[in-house]
């Protein structure tokens, strides 16, 4: 018996899907926009320029390859350089009973980021607005710095805001 001759599945797919299908790719490639706000690969670190009332200083590192963001980091530390998300007594004074624990809004955040990929649509969780917003204003930085190819810390002014039931 002659073996068989495989099937070639384009013969199948009509011309005028295919068009659209690349013209679709076209329009939602990075490399199609224009390069002025391109990201450029590598690390980049936006921080707060001051600690805050609680002592805590937040930054947000990222790491952009291929023009996207890749990963994300969001923690805070004070001034002996402990990190708040491995401070258990702290976590433990300000979480609320019944809510979440406070390391989750850092990494909730971080993981929308790295979804939506523009600061501007990370939508807030409930119970973590001041979280929200300080890590909006840190993202933003970190990628200016990142359109810049610029390696230094992005240092920002954060605002002392104050949400009664918010982390």
């Amino acid at each position: 018996m002659k073996p068989r001759k495989p099937i070639n599945m384009l013969y199948f797919i009509p011309a005028w899907l295919i068009l659209a299908s690349l013209s679709c790719l076209t329009l939602v490639t990075p490399g199609c926009e224009s390069q002025e706000g391109a990201l450029k690969d590598g690390y980049y670190t936006a921080a707060a320029s001051d600690f805050n009332a609680d002592g805590w200083k937040d930054y947000l590192t990222i790491y952009v390859k291929n023009g996207s963001i890749v990963t994300a980091e969001y923690n805070a530390y004070n001034a002996t350089g402990l990190l708040r998300s491995w401070d258990t007594d702290y976590l433990k004074s300000i979480r609320k009973p019944g809510s979440q624990s406070p390391n989750h809004y850092p990494r909730q955040y971080c993981s929308f980021l790295v979804a939506v990929q523009n600061p501007s649509r990370v939508q807030t969780i409930d119970g973590g607005r001041k979280t929200h917003e300080i890590f909006v204003a840190l993202a933003k930085a970190a990628l200016d710095y990142s359109r810049l190819g610029k390696n230094a810390i992005a240092e920002v002014s954060l605002p002392e805001t104050s949400y009664p039931d918010d982390i």
